[in-house]
């Protein structure tokens, strides 16, 4: 434990001692200030380490983006680490952009590369599993199909890029847009979603370690430099992030990707689950699995 809290949080914390049953009374409160999206609110987070939900008032104001059956949201919270009052902003709505990450990685003998792919390990705030790993998903208003890959590069890896160039590790960066955006009208929800890739060449072999070091930092300096609670960033590190930088051998990652499309459960763990991850490594293997025969799926027989 690195912080006793905030005064406020303290106080709190002997309120809703003395109710019954707060944490369901508070998400059902929640839920029903959300409407049809609060059957998505099933967690309120009250260990040290993770993002809680204010009792008192929980939500301070919503925004919908009804094109696409979008809702952000703005809890009231009490912050991570230093239970200080805060706030944080959660998108609700089936719609996305996906966005697949590779690291082309020169060896360290100088001849060749390896390919690595990143992804996020996501604080899933306010829903019920806690942390999962998915590729980088979002959706800006407003922002063309074209622009959300680039705006997802930026938002989950600041490391790569300032002010957008290059940092000085990088050779360069290359965006393509995985075919058009799908739009998909059911009785159970509106789906539009765009899928991107991004190859990032390094001009210097970097360790998977080496390379996750530098995505931590960027992103932390990226989420706390204006926290005047966080001084000195180097006492953060990768689990104090809502959604945290994560490097795969690609081989790896396939093994993992590949274990869910063949229904394999106990070989896929709890990675790479989610539907948007699994469509956008499919696509990738439709337009450029004849490049890396080692990371296609087994063949089978078409049972006619």
């Amino acid at each position: 434990m690195r912080h006793q809290g905030s005064e406020g949080w303290r106080e709190e914390i002997e309120k809703t001692r003395r109710v019954p049953h707060w944490k369901d009374e508070l998400l059902s409160r929640a839920g029903a200030l959300l409407g049809e999206w609060g059957r998505d609110v099933r967690r309120i987070g009250y260990k040290i380490n993770e993002t809680q939900i204010q009792h008192e008032f929980p939500i301070s104001s919503l925004f919908s983006f009804k094109p696409l059956h979008v809702l952000f949201v703005q809890f009231n919270t009490w912050e991570p680490i230093t239970k200080k009052p805060g706030t944080r902003v959660v998108r609700f709505g089936p719609n996305t952009a996906c966005l697949m990450v590779l690291v082309k990685n020169p060896l360290e003998s100088g001849e060749g590369y390896e390919w690595l792919l990143l992804a996020r390990r996501k604080y899933q705030f306010a829903a019920g599993q806690q942390h999962f790993t998915e590729f980088s998903r979002g959706f800006t208003p407003g922002k063309m199909d074209s622009d959300q890959g680039w705006h997802l590069f930026d938002r989950d890896f600041p490391g790569f890029r300032v002010n957008g160039q290059g940092a000085d590790f990088v050779e360069n960066v290359f965006h393509t847009q995985l075919g058009r955006g799908v739009f998909e009208n059911t009785g159970e929800y509106n789906n539009k979603a765009s899928k991107h890739l991004i190859v990032v060449t390094l001009k210097r072999h970097l360790s998977k370690d080496e390379l996750k070091a530098v995505l931590v930092a960027g992103r932390l300096e990226a989420e706390y430099r204006d926290n005047p609670d966080y001084p000195d960033l180097s006492e953060l590190d990768g689990r104090d992030l809502v959604s945290e930088p994560m490097v795969f051998e690609l081989t790896e990652a396939a093994k993992l990707l590949n274990a869910h499309l063949e229904g394999d459960k106990e070989a896929c763990e709890t990675q790479f689950g989610e539907v948007y991850s699994l469509s956008c490594w499919e696509h990738f293997l439709t337009l450029y699995g004849h490049q890396f025969p080692d990371i296609t799926p087994k063949e089978c027989t078409l049972p006619v």
